[in-house]
């Protein structure tokens, strides 16, 4: 019965709401894992809704960080299953949310690696061979934005 409601949450992405295909297969992906953990862990051969709840999702975030997948990695999870729960509340699946007690997880903050010494002259060497008399002016800007990004230690998402 989990897999049918989940294939009705689907569709309702899919027809109500009109999301995108990534958005579609990222609700797919996290829910499946969760069913497969299910089965494989918990030992449930056909998941109900009833086995969608707090004290299995908490076990199953628990566990997937204790194997070793990243802190963004179980937030992706943790946020699919609030999105599923407000659905089946929505809905009136469920009238309790299994997801009210679990806090959100944390993320790791990392840096961003900057690019070293030997990158950035490399970098510039590129950016000086690639001049033509033509387009001077579209040269000297692509160096100058370039030379911002590389001395200013902006990202290139930030691009």
């Amino acid at each position: 019965m989990l897999e049918g409601v989940f294939n009705e949450y689907i569709l309702w992405h899919e027809w109500e709401r009109q999301s995108r295909p990534a958005t579609i297969r990222w609700h797919k992906m996290n829910m499946r894992v969760f069913v497969t953990y299910l089965r494989q862990w918990l030992q449930i051969k056909d998941p109900e809704l009833k086995d969608f709840n707090e004290t299995n999702i908490r076990q199953f975030l628990i566990d997937r960080l204790k194997s070793g997948i990243t802190s963004r990695t179980n937030l992706t999870n943790w946020q699919a299953f609030k999105a599923f729960s407000k659905f089946l509340l929505r809905r009136e699946y469920i009238s309790k949310d299994p997801m009210l007690n679990i806090s959100r997880p944390q993320v790791e903050k990392k840096l961003p690696e900057a690019l070293d010494e030997k990158q950035v002259k490399e970098l510039m060497r590129y950016m000086m061979s690639r001049r033509k008399p033509r387009y001077r002016i579209a040269y000297l800007r692509d160096l100058a934005l370039v030379g911002i990004f590389v001395f200013a230690g902006l990202r290139r998402s930030e691009a």
